[in-house]
This record gives C-alpha cells, structure tokens and sequence, in this order.
C-alpha cells in the first residue's frame, strides 16, 4: 500500500510514528510536511533516519488563512491512501474530499475532533469531513465522544480512535521516578515551550507559596525567559530546550510531579512517561491539546480548578505531604502511558487503514444524505439568524 501522510510540520514528536509506519513491509510511506527550521530536535538537512519518503511542503497562505502547497497533487496520484491531519484551512483537505467522491483511494482525517469548536459552521465542517472521508482518527477518546456529538448517527461508525501519545524507550527500574525519593529538596517539574500563555508565572508563584522548588525545560522568547530567570531565581532552574532523553530522566530524578499551570498538551504524556503524578487543570476544552483527558483526578494526577491560585497550592501542598498519595499516582501513571502506548500508534492506525474498505460508491450517497442534513438544520436555525 503507497501510503501519503500529510502534516503541517514534519515534528519531532512524530518522526517515531512515521518511522515506525514505514517498518510495516506491506506499506510504503511518504510524508507531505513543511520542513521545521533548526532547533526542533533533529537535524532537518539529515535523512539518514528516515525510514520513510520525505517531501517538503511550502504552504502559502492565502485569504482567511487558508493554505496549499505545491506539489501536493504529485503526491496525491502516486499515492493508494491518504492520512491528512485534521485541520479545515488546508486546502489539500478539500481537494481531497472532493477527489475522493470519484476515485478509489481511501482517505483519512486524524486529529483533535473539534471539541473546541461549538459553532454551527464547525459541526457542518465535521459533518462534511466524515461524510465524504473513509474515516476521522480521533486523538483520545474523550475527542472521539466530542465529535460523536457533532456527528447525525450513521456517521459514527465512521469516527475511530488512535491515543495521541509519544515514542519512548522502555523506562529503566533506576530511572523511574518514584515516592521513594529523598523528601529533601522537593522539586515539581515543568515540560514545554515557555510562552507568556503557558501558565508558567502562574506554576511558579503557587510553587512559591507551596514551598516548592521547579525544575523548567523549555525553549521560547530568550527575553521573556531572561526576566522569568531573574524574578524566581530562588525557587527555579530553568535548563532551556533539552531533547536528550536521558538528559530529561536526570533532570527529572528529584522531582515529585509534573505540573502545568496553564493549558496543556503532550507534556502530560511526557509526564506519564517518567512516572510522575500529573498536575494540571481541569478545564479539559480550553488545553492546547485533548492529552490532559488522560488524568483522573486521584488516580494518575490531581485536577485543580483553572484559574485559581489558591486550588493549585492546595494540590501541590497534598502531593508534597502524602507519601501514599505519590506512590499511587506515581505508578498508575506508568500504568497509563503502558496503556497508550500498546499496541503503538503505527499499528493502531494501520489496522484501522487497512481494515476499512474504500467505500467510494458510498460518498455519493453520503453526500446526498448530507446535504438533506443541512438543507434541515439551516432551516432549524433560519428563524434564529432573521
């Protein structure tokens, strides 16, 4: 199977994924992406470790943001199947829903399922992608269910799931951080890009209060995190951008949680990783990314109201003092990203490709059915607009 990936930006998070895809010998993999400038992680101008085809993409940007990318539509007629991330200003996403009401190859939206997106015209966008697409890969279940509601019924059994998670070595016993750590020198751990949105100030006044030290890796504005550095030189090490795994464990060691005081992502899965016990609101919606539906309040981590300083100290006071708390956590956070992580992504999203039969008679139907939807939900919402 001559498989098209189609990504915003060739990241490092997801190189695992695509190398572990193109391991598969029944496909062969090509990568559409824009190729991310230095400082991502990896050497942008080495292939060597890539196991599959890459292309760069240049996407221009045209009005109300939409882009395209030349080249796109080589891709497009070499390939079988198309996985195109989920975001609607693509243009290749259109093109290739319309293609796909005509031709045989299967073609598949993965994403985040557009929980944050009440609006009418966003339910007539995902109503529209899973109608005339093969399928929409949902990054969690929470997502999953999100989109479901979105959705008339006899689109649902089109709507499938692939935990968004990261690609790591197994954990050695030594390195897994547990309660068992000194409780001298307590510290928290923060894990992400530093930007005046991520809650950082926000970590680091409740860590004050709580008595608490932060240990912070993460890039960003050099100006911003210069005057971060001065104003909490007291309480926090900030270690800039560090991509070395083992580096991250070391640094990790002394640390009894891994907190974000702002909206949140995929550092939750890293968290996970190291074994420690999550920190982050409970504002599920409004994080940068579905992966903090992955906490449960008393069972991986501790849910604080967003917002609210004195929530946060409270939580990060009762993770500090209760040894038992810790140790619970601390290990079904392992037991969490074990569970995430297998089967992989690779094999979880192939078997859903090539379990799902092209149903290119079908698009025509669905389009028909969609179409009488809207037709029915504009006049729903006709007496509301006049």
């Amino acid at each position: 199977m001559k498989l098209l990936y189609v990504q915003h930006l060739l990241s490092s998070y997801r190189l695992p994924l695509f190398n572990d895809m193109a391991t598969n010998s029944a496909v062969e993999l090509t990568v559409f992406a824009k190729q991310p400038d230095d400082g991502m992680g990896y050497d942008v101008n080495d292939e060597s470790s890539f196991e599959f085809r890459f292309i760069p993409a240049n996407w221009n940007v045209f009005g109300r943001g939409l882009r395209w990318s030349s080249g796109f539509l080589r891709c497009y007629r070499e390939t079988d199947c198309i996985i195109h991330f989920g975001d609607y200003k693509f243009l290749t996403i259109w093109v290739c829903l319309l293609l796909s009401v005509f031709n045989k190859k299967k073609f598949f939206l993965h994403g985040q399922g557009g929980y944050k997106n009440d609006r009418l015209v966003g339910r007539l966008i995902y109503i529209i992608f899973v109608a005339l697409s093969d399928g929409y890969i949902c990054y969690t279940e929470y997502s999953r269910k999100a989109l479901l509601g979105k959705l008339p019924s006899f689109l649902h059994r089109k709507v499938f799931v692939v935990s968004n998670t990261l690609y790591f070595p197994k954990m050695p016993l030594e390195n897994k951080v547990t309660h068992e750590k000194s409780r001298e020198g307590q510290e928290l751990l923060y894990l992400g890009r530093l930007r005046r949105s991520c809650g950082i100030e926000f970590l680091l006044e409740a860590a004050t209060e709580a008595k608490l030290k932060v240990k912070v890796i993460g890039g960003g504005d050099e100006e911003y995190i210069n005057a971060l550095s001065e104003k909490y030189n007291s309480i926090a090490t900030f270690y800039g951008p560090v991509f070395e795994l083992e580096k991250q464990r070391e640094i990790a060691q002394s640390c009894i949680a891994g907190v974000y005081g702002g909206n949140a992502g995929l550092s939750v899965v890293h968290y996970l990783y190291l074994g420690l016990p999550v920190i982050v609101h409970s504002d599920i919606a409004s994080h940068m990314g579905p992966e903090p539906s992955y906490i449960s309040h008393g069972y991986n981590g501790i849910l604080f109201e967003k917002d609210n300083p004195e929530s946060l100290i409270n939580a990060l006071i009762q993770i500090k003092s209760d040894d038992l708390l810790r140790a619970k956590l601390s290990e079904n956070a392992l037991s969490t990203f074990t569970a995430l992580s297998k089967p992989s992504m690779a094999d979880k999203m192939l078997q859903i490709v090539e379990g799902t039969a092209s149903n290119e008679r079908g698009h025509a139907v669905s389009l028909l059915i969609v179409l009488a939807f809207l037709t029915t939900l504009v006049a729903d919402v006709s007496p509301v607009a006049v």
